[in-house]
């Protein structure tokens, strides 16, 4: 992917022909389509002949609505938690609660311990946060996060009577529902608007059942001071 070459051209030139051929794809701009990408967001938001890390594939126009959001904040040490049946600590919202809408519970208390890192800088012990949790509630969150497994696992093509939902199972649900209901809206003469499409679209897939319309969010501290910060740099 040449992310690190000191030729800009070079390592911009797949971005290019991606974007080149999805030009092709003009149904519903293209939003009736999606790519997967091995890397963060990061790795893919240089700005064009700019120097950094990364390359332009984000940047360009054509690109944007048709990959899904997706972010460097998270480890794969995450999913082996949940795996293993372990309550997964969290320093940054961005890590999962941002990422994962569709896979993770919108109410994060229920299976994980969120941390402020700004918290950990006035010298906050993660052992004694952890260790202030009742032994009841603990019992509770690994009970949820039992619960979470199937969705964030990969079940494998060969298994035979398994019929959960695994992680593409869901996101290809998802991503199914998201396109229909900009189907439905074309049909009805209107513009379907979604969280992809605005920069707070994080907060669409985190608003409660039967709310519409988003606000302030107490992440919002977190996401802008440090995500802002991160891109500038």
């Amino acid at each position: 992917m040449h992310l690190d070459d000191a030729d800009l051209a070079a390592r911009d030139a797949l971005s290019l022909d991606l974007v080149d051929w999805l030009a092709q794809w003009r149904a519903m701009g293209g939003r009736d389509h999606f790519l997967v990408s091995g890397r963060g967001t990061w790795a893919f938001l240089r700005r064009p002949n700019a120097g950094g890390w990364g390359n332009a594939l984000m940047t360009y126009p054509a690109v944007r609505n048709a990959t899904p959001r997706e972010d460097g904040y998270t480890c794969k040490s995450t999913f082996d938690a949940i795996l293993a049946d372990c309550i997964p600590v969290f320093f940054h919202p961005v890590s999962a609660y941002l990422q994962y809408t569709w896979h993770l519970p919108r109410y994060y208390r229920s299976y994980s311990v969120f941390i402020p890192a700004d918290d950990l800088s006035r010298n906050t012990s993660i052992e004694e946060v952890l260790l202030n949790i009742p032994s009841e509630k603990v019992a509770q969150m690994r009970e949820q996060v039992i619960r979470l497994i199937p969705a964030v696992m990969y079940r494998h093509q060969t298994a035979m009577g398994v019929t959960f939902k695994d992680a593409v199972d869901v996101a290809l649900e998802r991503v199914i529902h998201r396109v229909a209901k900009r189907r439905r809206a074309a049909d009805e003469g209107r513009e379907h608007v979604d969280g992809v499409d605005e920069g707070d679209s994080w907060k669409y897939d985190l608003l409660e059942d039967g709310e519409e319309k988003i606000g302030p969010h107490e992440f919002d501290q977190y996401l802008y001071m440090h995500v802002t910060k991160d891109l500038l740099a």
